[in-house]
């Protein structure tokens, strides 16, 4: 593991995730279910356009749903550091040792845990509460998480200020692990199949004169 001391959301952070199979995109290598996602193939094709323009491929720059999460991060932090009588630690990027895959949990806990906060409206909270499928539905990106950070428990945190938190601990899910780093496997392969024929087309070739961010 490799923890890379960046703000999230700079510059750094955005450039430490071009071309990069981060957890929070884990989905797109295998579903919450355990099975293999039908969209590696559209993922591939835009972490492969990343590392040819070294530009990030999503456009998508926030809306009020996501201010308001920033907003209630720390609010949210500071509860679950109350209730649970633990020191959090904030984390920008993190890598594994080789480099392939990464993540951006929101805080680490003590020395085996991290915590994802999610922000919810009051009536997607009311929805998990009744259905309990918060764990599967992020299940994907919080067992990539424990994966790269080397931990064993992620505690997912739903908040919003007007309605009782949601928190729930998943343990590190050892059967889910080991297929989605066969997948992950996979992926890496097909990866390298379309670097081939991008090649023929004259993309990655030894053109420093090109913005390239592998070959």
């Amino acid at each position: 593991m490799k923890i890379h001391d960046v703000q999230q959301s700079t510059p750094e952070w955005k450039s430490l995730r071009l071309g990069r199979i981060t957890a929070s995109n884990m989905d797109c290598i295998i579903s919450p279910t355990g099975k293999e996602s039908t969209q590696v193939d559209k993922y591939l094709n835009k972490l492969l356009a990343e590392q040819i323009t070294g530009e990030s491929a999503d456009t998508f720059d926030g809306n009020a749903h996501t201010d308001r999460g920033h907003e209630y991060e720390q609010e949210a932090a500071d509860y679950f550091a109350m209730l649970h009588g633990v020191e959090l630690k904030r984390v920008g990027f993190v890598t594994t040792d080789d480099g392939r895959l990464g993540c951006s949990p929101d805080f680490l806990v003590g020395d085996d845990a991290v915590l994802e906060i999610k922000t919810g409206l009051p009536h997607i909270m009311v929805q998990y509460y009744l259905s309990g499928k918060l764990e599967q539905d992020h299940r994907s990106q919080t067992q990539a998480t424990l994966y790269v950070t080397e931990r064993n428990r992620c505690f997912t945190m739903l908040y919003n200020p007007l309605i009782k938190p949601i928190i729930i601990e998943s343990p590190r899910n050892v059967p889910f692990i080991t297929a989605m780093l066969q997948f992950t496997d996979n992926a890496f392969k097909l990866m390298e199949q379309k670097k081939a024929k991008l090649r023929e087309c004259g993309f990655f070739a030894e053109d420093p004169s090109r913005m390239l961010r592998a070959g």
